[in-house]
């Protein structure tokens, strides 16, 4: 069982603390902490991990407004490889979320950084020599702020998605999408029936709205409408087609016309049906 807590400045604990992190950070190098060196240390946060009465694990904390460095990382020899470091910093990361602290950061040796990327810490910069080794500056943001998001940040998410997404696989046409809106009118020059498509990223379609007024049903508005957009789409090399629709829409009509069902979401809206469907082109 491992427990961990904050010790008090030279304190007996801490005294224990800086002599397991001597002998796992310094000794090796033949180095030691100067007196100096620990009494720049009154003013931070000295954590300790215990097994039963002995101090297993120790870290320190140094608070710079709404960040804080974590540093003094060291677990007694015979216990590394059992995961007790990760808890240590799990601990010190719910402390610094507790006082406000948004993000950690650190300075890892060659040797840690792999431990401290499966603690999801990232590196930043180049390595530079510290205490005659290499290090590197590694952090993790710990509390994040939420906001509304604005238009234009709504337009950057879309932009960033659509980076990832090509570079997973590059899309095949020149534009993220081509719409593909076509509608009837009648003599006043209302819409009767239409329909909204796009062709996006890798020549897919998706029938995003087919629409037709109920005096105007039964005609076959729907069908030619449904089959402009296809024949267009497969024109520029579109092989698929897919849409969404309701049970209470137009399910039926999509199956008459060679759609499969690919997917159903239930109670959506509750007590209804929504359905996915496809079409090879």
């Amino acid at each position: 069982m491992i427990t961990f807590k904050i010790i008090s400045f030279k304190s007996p604990e801490h005294e224990k603390a800086v002599s397991l992190r001597e002998e796992i950070l310094r000794k090796p190098l033949g180095l030691a902490f100067s007196t100096e060196e620990l009494e720049c240390e009154k003013d931070h946060i000295h954590i300790a991990g215990f097994q039963d009465e002995e101090i297993i694990a120790t870290a320190v904390l140094v608070i710079e407004g709404k960040k804080a460095k974590m540093q003094r990382v060291a677990v007694k020899m015979a216990m590394q490889g059992q995961g007790i470091g990760s808890k240590m910093i799990v601990f010190c990361e719910e402390y610094g979320k507790k006082y406000g602290i948004t993000s950690l950061y650190c300075y890892a040796r060659e040797s840690t950084v792999n431990f401290y990327l499966k603690n999801n810490y990232i590196p930043e910069g180049t390595y530079f020599n510290e205490d005659t080794i290499p290090h590197i500056k590694m952090s993790k943001i710990i509390t994040f702020d939420l906001f509304k998001s604005t238009q234009e940040e709504q337009e950057a998410l879309d932009y960033k998605l659509g980076d990832f997404n090509t570079a997973q696989v590059p899309q095949t046409q020149e534009h993220h999408t081509i719409p593909f809106s076509y509608c009837f009118k009648n003599d006043d020059g209302k819409v009767i029936a239409g329909i909204n498509a796009e062709l996006y990223l890798w020549h897919v379609l998706y029938i995003a709205i087919l629409f037709i007024g109920k005096d105007h049903r039964h005609q076959n508005l729907g069908s030619f409408l449904l089959r402009k957009v296809e024949e267009e789409a497969k024109a520029m090399g579109s092989k698929l087609v897919h849409t969404d629709t309701y049970d209470f829409q137009a399910k039926d009509f999509y199956l008459k016309h060679g759609y499969d069902i690919f997917g159903v979401l239930d109670d959506c809206p509750e007590g209804h049906k929504r359905y996915y469907l496809k079409k090879k082109l």
